[in-house]
């Protein structure tokens, strides 16, 4: 028997034991471990695809297993739905996802050779890795630092990430290189975990919705698709995303995991992932100095990685780490065009079930590969003829329609709005900015016509720098295709992602239907590795203009200066997104695990509404928890929409039909319930849906004829007779 399958055989029956036995915190531990990577490495060795390298033998096992729990508990709802046996929470799920594994570990005993070695890890890469440990501390320091509001911790980690990035770029030696993809990960995970753990509850806006689907599946012990149907429900919408429902499921039932606590780890720990996944992605296309730098780039920009929007969405993390891994597959020369396939396909339907706007996507870009791939002009036609296969295009637009007409047809019906809105408004809205979404939100900021302090012009400044350097990076892959060693199938993403981009921001209301930051976090990953060839491509050309006058200008290494430069612009726009300069100038408080105490307690009324808009307090989430427990059947809460979409949603498990919103004129009808939460309580303001405000005591006489039935002193109950 293979020493490795030995390893994990017994691996297996040790998480067994400890989860039957319901052994606390080894069941938790070795539970997650068992889901997370076994099922997917079992099937990676049964297709000969382990000990190619590191990095892809842990994320395709990490996203073979995701898929694999996400089909094997959609097989099993089904089969419980149709027999009415026990769901998905019961015993016998735990025996049937146990018991599948087995046979695939028996499978892999069977079906290979004694010789059939190494998981992808060198005896070399693991002592340079354990030379070097301080890089596990990260992590470590970024936990603790949002745990206890630590501003010292935190920035600690964010001083430690950028000297380590800038050591790693500036030290000589090579063997550094082998580190690249711990340090990344433990950046990731420090970087991650500091902004979700600022609050033991959950951050943003979309988590709530979606850990609402998660409960309705918990408490009913099994999952039920809504159906065809013909108009928008954003409930039914997230209803139909196994990556919400059916997969967290699974987690809470073999590990014992809080399903809140589940929600605040599996994600981020996927998302961790996606940096390591694009890291191997640029190193088969540049020097592994350039591919850590755009890397870093990525890790570095807040609203697409770990900002509170980007983390509050655990739909598109699942997506975009499959999406990513799609990419990553078909911009490999050395995947077996058979197997390519394989791969294809299963983190093809995993994207699917996982991201309604995600899976559109992807079939665009497939369909645009495929197409652009075969036209003779076209300077990347044969490698790219050999990464895509026609009947895998037709089979993952087969499954992507019946999915959303069969299972929830409210993300097609959503799907059909949004063209038709694109379209209609195409004329008349060409010359509005906010039809583009580039005035609103977490990119209001970076508008060339928003007003800002001088700190604030540097970052922006930074960030127009780093945009730049990509769309000369793209510009010149068009009109110099041979500049860059790229491969073929990547410059074509590449290219694609570029024309999508461009397209968001010049088309009114496309990139603006998924939000434009969501849009811009999807696609620049693809497009990363520019800002590198970028400034490249632009040196190489001053120096060819100016070598002809000044013949020593030849002897430069554009390469070392471009790291020089890129590297000081990405360490002073790292700093600046993080929020440690705005934390150390006392300037606008960016960060809130360094400056949550500023932020609550600022004189601008605007921080403290943005603050109390995403992150929530002890007492908004009891007085939640509270109505949940004596709310009347059937009865119906007045709120505010930014108070239903959070606490009432999520902690009170509220669903849409018994939520009314408090308008101006507000005339509460007999046997409803009211919540204010601590910005009505305590700030005395109310969002009106649209994003008007108006002051608690505009809803008088309607609140006076309510009497108070709870109050914790930042959040109150009122109950209409």
């Amino acid at each position: 028997m293979n020493s490795q399958l030995k390893a994990v055989t017994l691996f297996c029956i040790v998480t067994s034991v400890s989860i039957f036995l319901d052994i606390q915190v080894v069941r938790q531990i070795l539970g997650f471990c068992f889901l997370s990577f076994v099922p997917g490495y079992l099937l990676l060795r049964l297709l000969k695809l382990t000990g190619k390298n590191t990095i892809e033998t842990i994320i395709f096992s990490i996203g073979l297993s995701i898929s694999y729990l996400m089909f094997t508990g959609l097989l099993l709802n089904q089969i419980y739905v149709t027999l009415d046996f026990p769901g998905l929470l019961s015993t016998p799920s735990l025996f049937v996802v146990f018991g599948s594994v087995f046979v695939l570990l028996a499978l892999c005993h069977f079906t290979e050779s004694e010789k059939q070695t190494s998981l992808g890890f060198s005896e070399k890469f693991v002592s340079t890795a354990s030379s070097i440990l301080v890089l596990c501390f990260l992590p470590i320091i970024g936990i603790a630092g949002a745990v206890y509001h630590s501003s010292l911790l935190t920035i600690v980690m964010i001083l430690g990430i950028a000297a380590l990035f800038v050591l790693s770029v500036t030290w000589r030696r090579t063997a550094i290189q082998k580190v690249f993809p711990l340090l990344i990960l433990s950046a990731s995970l420090a970087l991650l975990f500091n902004t979700i753990l600022v609050s033991k509850y959950f951050l943003g806006t979309d988590v709530f919705s979606e850990f609402h689907v998660y409960r309705t599946v918990a408490i009913n012990g099994f999952w039920l698709p809504s159906g065809p149907m013909s108009s928008y429900n954003p409930i039914d919408s997230l209803n139909s995303l196994l990556s919400i429902t059916i997969l967290p499921a699974i987690y809470t039932n073999v590990t014992g995991i809080g399903a809140d606590v589940l929600f605040k780890i599996f994600y981020p720990f996927v998302f961790s992932l996606v940096p390591l996944a694009l890291y191997r992605m640029y190193e088969q296309q540049m020097d592994k100095k350039s591919a850590l730098l755009s890397v870093f780039f990525f890790v570095s920009i807040s609203i697409a990685f770990f900002g509170f929007e980007p983390l509050s969405l655990n739909r598109q993390i699942v997506g975009q780490f499959f999406l990513i891994m799609l990419i990553l597959i078909l911009s490999d020369p050395q995947l077996v065009f058979g197997k390519k396939q394989v791969l294809l396909i299963v983190f093809g339907a995993a994207v699917i079930v996982s991201h309604y706007s995600m899976a559109y996507i992807l079939l665009v870009y497939l369909a645009l590969f495929y197409v652009f791939s075969r036209i003779k002009i076209f300077p990347f036609r044969k490698a790219s003829m050999q990464s895509l296969y026609l009947g895998t295009i037709v089979l993952m637009a087969v499954l992507t329609f019946s999915w959303y007409v069969y299972v929830s047809g409210s993300p097609l019906s959503q799907l059909g709005q949004s063209i038709s809105h694109i379209t209609r408004f195409l004329v008349t809205d060409f010359g509005d900015l906010g039809a583009r979404g580039l005035s609103q939100g977490a990119l209001q900021p970076l508008s060339p016509f928003a007003a800002t302090t001088f700190l604030g012009s540097i970052n922006k400044g930074l960030v127009y720098i780093e945009n730049l350097f990509i769309a000369i990076g793209i510009f010149a892959l068009i009109v110099k295709p041979d500049e860059f060693n790229l491969h073929s199938g990547y410059r074509l993403v590449a290219l694609l992602s570029g024309i999508f981009l461009l397209l968001g921001f010049t088309v009114p209301n496309l990139a603006s239907t998924l939000n434009m930051t969501r849009f811009y976090a999807i696609l620049i990953p693809f497009l990363a590795p520019f800002i590198m060839l970028g400034c490249t491509f632009t040196l190489r050309f001053i120096q060819k203009s100016l070598s002809r006058y000044h013949i020593r200008l030849r002897h430069f290494s554009v390469r070392t200066i471009s790291l020089c430069i890129i590297t000081f612009v990405l360490t002073a726009s790292f700093l600046f997104q993080t929020g440690f300069i705005g934390h150390i100038t006392n300037g606008y408080p960016y960060s809130y695990s360094l400056d949550l105490a500023r932020r609550e307690s600022s004189s601008d009324i605007s921080i403290r509404i943005d603050t109390h808009s995403s992150y929530f307090l002890d007492e908004e989430v009891l007085s939640a928890t509270w109505l949940q427990e004596h709310l009347e059947p059937s009865a119906k809460v007045y709120s505010d929409p930014n108070a239903y979409l959070s606490v009432l949603i999520s902690y009170a498990h509220l669903p849409y039909d018994r939520s009314l919103d408090i308008g101006r004129s507000f005339a509460p009808s007999a046997g409803t319930y009211v919540y204010l939460k601590y910005m009505n309580v305590r700030m005395g303001l109310v969002y009106l849906r649209g994003g008007d405000l108006i002051n608690v005591s505009d809803l008088q006489p309607g609140l006076e004829r309510c009497g108070k039935i709870y109050s914790n002193g930042d959040s109150e109950l009122w109950y209409s007779p």
